[in-house]
């Protein structure tokens, strides 16, 4: 609420924000860069852009008690379990209208919990209005091997090939819950097959892609929920089978528009 009660009365100009109603764009924060852009754990997440402080404190009525509000709340989305972190600014390096600077990010491991590896979402909410978001990777930390001795080769037969089963095209199918920024991906299952691997674009035959659905493994499902996108786009989106090496080829092309 902006705005509240004066000595002649209330306020006239006191709006409520409503995500239903939608907001002035002069209002949104704007989120222009993210660094880094792969992160690994342990890391800082650094977001720079404009509109970070909000146009405006909320007012009370009263100028002695007015509410603060120029703290951007930053969020980070996992694109892989959609687990969401709101994180915290650093002490030392602090927030502007331009900029916030998080403490460290612990990342998953097998031995400890933590914000999952793999694609995820940056956003940025000022007075609970949301920027547009930008992708990061977050990515665990590979091991140095230990060097071992080289073993002295020896004749081994040639194995006997084995056929690859023989996969069918997934048949694509209509998306639904068709929002301004997601819709769902839907397919019929293939006989044999043990997952399914998913692409999107905006291009019909598919030169560019839409980070991160390239090749996506989505696991042995027959809908996926694809995130992030934006409004009043056309997307456009296919299936591979899969079953140990052995993938299929194409299904059909399906075309999504997102709402405005």
């Amino acid at each position: 609420m902006a705005g509240g009660l004066s000595s002649s009365g209330f306020l006239s100009s006191a709006e409520l924000y409503d995500p239903g109603l939608g907001f002035d764009p002069t209002w949104q924060p704007l989120l222009t860069m993210v660094s880094p852009s792969i992160l690994p754990s342990g890391s800082e997440l650094t977001a720079s852009g404009s509109r970070f402080k909000g146009i405006s404190e909320a007012s009370g009525g009263n100028g002695a008690q007015n509410s603060s509000s120029n703290y951007p709340l930053v969020q980070l989305l996992s694109l892989a379990n959609e687990q969401t972190l709101f994180l915290l600014v650093d002490a030392m390096t602090g927030w502007s209208d331009t900029s916030f600077t998080s403490t460290p990010i612990t990342l998953m491991t097998t031995s400890s919990s933590g914000f999952p590896i793999g694609y995820a979402l940056v956003t940025v909410f000022t007075n609970g209005i949301p920027s547009g978001s930008k992708f990061v990777l977050a990515e665990a930390a590979t091991p140095t091997p230990t060097p071992t001795p080289t073993a002295t080769a020896t004749p081994t037969p040639t194995p006997t090939s084995t056929p690859c089963p023989t996969l069918a095209a997934p048949m694509a199918l209509k998306a639904t819950n068709v929002t301004a920024s997601s819709f769902t991906a839907n397919w019929k299952s293939v006989s044999g097959a043990t997952g399914y691997r998913l692409d999107v674009s905006t291009s019909h035959s598919f030169t560019t892609y839409v980070l991160p659905y390239h090749d996506l493994d989505v696991g042995n499902t027959t809908s996926y929920n694809v995130i992030g996108l934006s409004a009043g786009t056309t997307y456009y989106y296919r299936l591979r089978a899969y079953n140990g090496n052995c993938t299929s080829p194409n299904s059909n092309v399906m075309k999504v528009k997102t709402k405005k």
